[in-house]
């Protein structure tokens, strides 16, 4: 079934469509127009709905007429599954295309893709005898001409292509907002990455006029390896994405159900929020679920047990993934087999360091040394817990389901 308003599939560019987070939703709006060119950074955890904040609020600054449609172009760069360098920068590139399902084709976007066309064909050392329209292809261009671009040096990084598109913009009297989503997927894909990226972000901070960069990512990840990076002092503006709280959540799955014509008891809404820690791309999940099987069983009880049962099996999945690519990460099966037990014992609830080290034998150094990659990785968070004491907790609730299901070994 065709699922609509805040049940509807993907990430959310439509206003109706995007549920709370008014405050951040204006902050990032004005960004695009009135905030001059601070860098902005959205942050939180996976799913939490960063991509729909950004999204949402170049659609919100459009019908407020303070982003012009025939003068301004979104580049949506989503960086998940880049395989490296080269790749990285075809995102960008290419991003006037991946924001068509945001603005549609629209003039501004094709003159800015024209524009870089011409500045790429004047580069005779690579294209000789290439036209503009063999250059950018379907509104886009192709992924053997960047590695090429990029192996000749004429784009041998971000500073660069940074640089082309706000060249082009200037010739054409555009202004474009680039959204680099998921920063931090470079990090681990391109060689350099962690230097190189707070560069090219500073330079275009001090002197390309006509982008607004608005960046996005993992919490810990992107603060503490791109962010707090000396080049990037004082060019930042921080956007946090937190949970809807129990009460938003609620208030979200109610008008959802009922917008989609079926029944539920309080003990939905609830469940939900259980499941989904009030993270939204979890909670719409489960939302969808139950309306999916509400509309085959006709019982509520019944589309309650589908739902919380099918939304903890994609979890559960998730978190594999996640930890399959954490793995990767980690040098050594012993390091990574003991961050696997520390989750296990906080997710059964030993969250002081003290309880953590009895259970697992691991010593202090070793201990500390795990704790610090999963506070990284945005797979445990430090609370403060009474006088000088603190307390770790699992904040992804995939993370969390994943655990919760397994006994510990």
């Amino acid at each position: 079934m065709e699922f609509h308003g805040y049940l509807r599939e993907g990430p959310k560019h439509d206003p109706d469509e995007f549920y709370g987070y008014d405050e951040e939703l204006g902050r990032v709006a004005d960004s695009m127009t009135h905030g001059g060119r601070r860098i902005v950074e959205v942050l939180g955890l996976r799913r939490v709905g960063k991509t729909s904040l950004v999204l949402t609020a170049f659609v919100t600054a459009m019908r407020s007429g303070a982003v012009e449609p025939s003068k301004a172009v979104l580049i949506h760069a989503d960086f998940r599954g880049i395989t490296g360098r080269s790749s990285a920068l075809h995102t960008i590139l290419n991003g006037c295309k991946a924001a068509e399902r945001v603005v549609g084709r629209t003039k501004a976007a094709s003159r800015l893709m024209e524009a870089i066309g011409r500045r790429l064909a004047a580069e005779e050392r690579v294209t000789k005898k290439l036209s503009i329209n063999a250059i950018i292809v379907r509104g886009g261009v192709s992924r053997t001409l960047v590695r090429r671009l990029s192996r000749e040096g004429v784009l041998e990084g971000f500073r660069d292509v940074l640089e082309l598109i706000d060249d082009a913009c200037g010739e054409e009297g555009l202004r474009c907002v680039v959204f680099l989503d998921e920063l931090h997927e470079v990090l681990g894909r391109v060689r350099g990455a962690r230097s190189e990226v707070p560069q090219a972000l500073a330079y275009a901070y001090d002197s390309l006029t006509n982008l607004r960069i608005i960046v996005s990512g993992s919490r810990i990840r992107l603060t503490e390896s791109i962010i707090q990076s000396e080049e990037l002092v004082q060019r930042t503006e921080q956007v946090l994405m937190r949970p809807l709280s129990r009460e938003e959540s609620w208030d979200l799955l109610r008008r959802s159900f009922r917008d989609h014509g079926v029944e539920f008891a309080e003990t939905a809404l609830e469940r939900g929020y259980e499941v989904s820690m009030g993270v939204a791309g979890w909670l719409t999940d489960y939302g969808r679920r139950y309306v999916r099987a509400y509309m085959a069983y006709g019982d509520p009880l019944k589309a309650l047990r589908d739902a919380v049962s099918r939304t903890l099996d994609v979890m559960r999945l998730a978190c594999s993934e996640e930890l399959a690519e954490l793995k990767r990460r980690l040098k050594g099966g012993e390091t990574y087999a003991a961050t696997y037990r520390v989750l296990e014992y906080v997710a059964k609830g030993v969250d002081r360091f003290s309880g953590l080290k009895r259970v697992t034998g691991l010593s202090d150094g070793m201990l500390n040394h795990v704790l610090e990659i999963l506070l990284k990785y945005d797979l445990l968070v430090k609370e403060p817990a009474g006088e000088r004491g603190v307390r770790y907790a699992i904040c992804d609730p995939a993370v969390l389901a994943h655990f919760r299901s397994i006994g510990i070994k």
